[in-house]
């Protein structure tokens, strides 16, 4: 069921486009849905205006439109065209006999003064249409193909008149520098908006006009909203249209992987979601690497079950999508004075050596949460100036310890003020787990603090006696018992508060560094990640350290037995 104040727009181009709108009509009231039509394809013709995309998703919503084709209506006849062929007219373009009086009547409106929304908002009425479709702009914007062969077409004369034969070379959106978004674009995007959701649209010449109108991006973006993308090309292929011809002349792949890295490549993180056919799951890897999250889904549209379904896999995503974005995460980090760091390694470091070695390890951990995109806030607990002045270089935010010393009461400290700000999930690491990585820090928050149910994690040390890195939500919903043995203790105090406790075993949030054998632990883990090709790039502070003071060799000519 979705809420009755969720609320979408859904940009969308032609066929492919308004065959999506069509089911998610079927699921959403017309409170609910905007449909926001392409207008760059609009072109006068014979004195006509013609307005291809928004005429395709009037009738298809109209329940007018020819199934077979995908453009005109059902029951067309074409008598008008037949006599203008035998007069030697301009009879490239395909205008049927019913589609005639939707041009006329709207190039009539359009001379007598009114605007683009006010004709599209009377053949709405007309056609019986509750769903507001609104153009992009009531400006006078065109879609320009630029050729290798044929110099600059105008889009109908390269898509119908020279049927997509010239090779493309880029384009240009006519006018779009003086267009705004029109009226019922605009309204719509001042609404409390769910998530924008894409059509399965030619990215260049369908959904980029829309996106391009000056302000449209910025205001979406502010939105802080899922826009989840339906890939348009399926198996190498558009399902309507030239895209895929378009992409291999642009030297992209012709794939959804090239639809996906167009729009992140020019919108950056605007878009979060991404919808691949199954014929195209096994590209669900790379996509994602993209910094997209990706689900599959089939998304080949013939009958209107198809549609409906596809509609309401694309609401669930942004459902889903909507409640990750929901979830902040704060990484709480408490650090001691570095002058009383490491006792139990006194034994082989000096009381400097001791100092660096903790600093270095400090870096190295908030380099990872840094790096970690499910993290959206770093909060350093501690007194010590030098660590103050080392967190604040990686954006963090400096409290002091509490009053009453120790980990437990500075823990359970920030879980109260956290719950109290609003914060949904908190993570606890030490500094003294250099090996941590964003990707470990990923597994921990990927799905956690979505529940409506209280939420506690724990990644334990190698051995299984302490507890390494908690995450909780609520920050407040634990009892902490760190110390020795605190692993087990942690499980039993979850159960206790009727938690179903999780545990992540993870090798690098695994290994604290107490002991002159972590310390090995440590150098054989990291040559073993470099063999295997882990953690390609990285470098780490703390083995840096090691080996340039020393201490490496030391600890090799020890003979250490670990």
């Amino acid at each position: 069921m979705i809420p009755e104040s969720n609320r979408y727009i859904a940009l969308s181009g032609g066929v492919g486009g308004a065959k999506l709108v069509l089911g998610l009509s079927k699921l959403l009231s017309p409170e609910q849905l905007t449909v926001i039509a392409n207008t760059g394809d609009d072109f006068e013709h014979l004195g006509l205006s013609i307005c291809p995309d928004i005429d395709t998703v009037l009738y298809t919503l109209a329940n007018w439109n020819n199934k077979t084709l995908g453009w005109g209506q059902e029951g067309e006849t074409w008598n008008f065209l037949e006599a203008l062929k035998r007069l030697e007219g301009e009879s490239w373009f395909n205008l049927g006999d019913r589609d005639m009086a939707t041009h006329i009547t709207r190039t009539e409106k359009l001379k007598a003064g009114q605007s683009l929304s006010e004709v599209i908002a009377f053949l709405c009425d007309r056609m019986g249409i509750q769903h507001p479709v609104v153009p992009m702009t009531d400006e006078r914007v065109r879609t320009i193909v630029q050729t290798r062969d044929a110099g600059p077409l105008a889009f109908q004369h390269y898509f119908v008149r020279d049927r997509c034969e010239p090779a493309v070379d880029g384009f240009e959106f006519s006018g779009i520098g003086d267009a705004k978004p029109s009226p019922g674009f605009s309204e719509a995007l001042d609404n409390d908006l769910t998530a924008i959701l894409v059509c399965p649209s030619n990215p260049f010449v369908s959904v980029d006009p829309i996106l391009g109108i000056p302000g449209v991006v910025d205001r979406i973006r502010e939105k802080m909203i899922p826009v989840v993308v339906v890939s348009n090309i399926v198996g190498g292929m558009a399902i309507k249209g030239p895209a895929a011809k378009m992409m291999t002349e642009l030297g992209m792949p012709k794939t959804a992987v090239g639809v996906a890295h167009h729009y992140i490549e020019k919108y950056g993180d605007l878009f979060t979601g991404f919808i691949l056919d199954e014929t195209d799951a096994y590209l669900a890897p790379e996509v994602e690497a993209l910094g997209l999250s990706t689900i599959v889904a089939p998304s080949v549209m013939v009958t209107l079950h198809d549609k409906t379904e596809l509609a309401a896999r694309v609401l669930d995503f942004a459902s889903e999508l909507k409640s990750r974005q929901m979830v902040t995460t704060t990484a709480v980090i408490p650090i001691k004075q570095l002058a009383d760091a490491k006792q139990r390694l006194s034994g082989l470091l000096s009381a400097e050596e001791r100092k660096a070695l903790f600093t270095a390890m400090v870096a190295d951990v908030l380099t990872a949460v840094e790096a970690c995109a499910s993290i959206e806030r770093i909060i350093i607990v501690t007194d010590d100036e030098e660590v103050a002045e080392l967190a604040t270089g990686f954006g963090a935010e400096i409290r002091p310890e509490p009053e009453d010393p120790g980990l437990i009461e500075a823990v359970t400290e920030s879980g109260r003020q956290l719950a109290a700000e609003g914060v949904h999930c908190m993570i606890f690491l030490p500094g003294d787990v250099p090996l941590v990585s964003p990707d470990e820090l990923e597994v921990v928050m990927e799905g956690f603090g979505l529940s409506d149910q209280a939420e506690f994690l724990i990644v334990p040390a190698s051995d299984l006696g302490g507890s390494n890195c908690v995450a909780v939500s609520p920050p407040d919903c634990m009892v902490f018992g760190f110390g020795e043995d605190s692993f087990r203790r942690h499980l039993g105090l979850a159960k206790e508060q009727g938690i179903d406790p999780q545990v992540a075993k993870l090798p690098g949030l695994g290994l604290d560094i107490d002991t002159p054998e972590d310390l090995k632990l440590l150098l054989d883990q990291v040559s073993e990640q470099a063999r295997d090709g882990q953690e390609s790039g990285r470098e780490y502070s703390t083995v840096r350290f090691l080996v340039s003071s020393g201490i490496a060799e030391r600890l090799e000519s020890q003979e250490l037995k670990v």
